[in-house]
């Protein structure tokens, strides 16, 4: 049995056009699947051939602990390896946000962790992740705040 109900294409879809309000998106887990492939490749970061889903997504037999989900962040933050990304990953946050039909979007990121791995500093981290904000919510037309 599936720990999360299944859901039609059509309903995923009336869903989606319901304008809603985003209290608590972050930004470490908004990374798409498509962008941590490409971003892999890039930067030489070896990926397992199957299940790397399970390294940064929920997976229905995994352990409902908050160890687990942290878990899934600890990898992700790996794949934050320049500015360009960092600017990349916000951005496609709140456009994905804007398809999903939120109005209002509070997105939560942890400065520290994102620069750790390349030093940025904790002054960059957050420059780049207001100004990409600042540029995606105009451009979607998303009212977004950082915390």
């Amino acid at each position: 049995m599936s720990w999360y109900p299944r859901i039609s294409t059509g309903q995923l879809s009336f869903f989606r056009q319901i304008p809603k309000v985003d209290l608590h998106r972050h930004l470490e887990g908004s990374l798409r699947i498509s962008t941590l492939i490409e971003i892999a490749r890039q930067h030489g970061i070896a990926l397992p051939e199957d299940g790397f889903h399970s390294l940064v997504q929920m997976q229905p037999e995994d352990p409902l602990t908050f160890t687990n989900f942290l878990s899934k962040f600890q990898t992700l933050r790996q794949f934050y390896r320049s500015p360009e990304v960092i600017e990349r990953v916000t951005h496609e946050a709140i456009a994905d946000a804007a398809a999903d039909g939120v109005v209002y979007l509070e997105l939560r990121f942890t400065p520290v962790a994102l620069g750790r791995l390349q030093g940025f500093s904790l002054a960059k981290v957050m420059d780049w992740v207001a100004r990409s904000a600042e540029e995606a919510g105009r451009q979607y037309h998303l009212h977004t705040r950082l915390i």
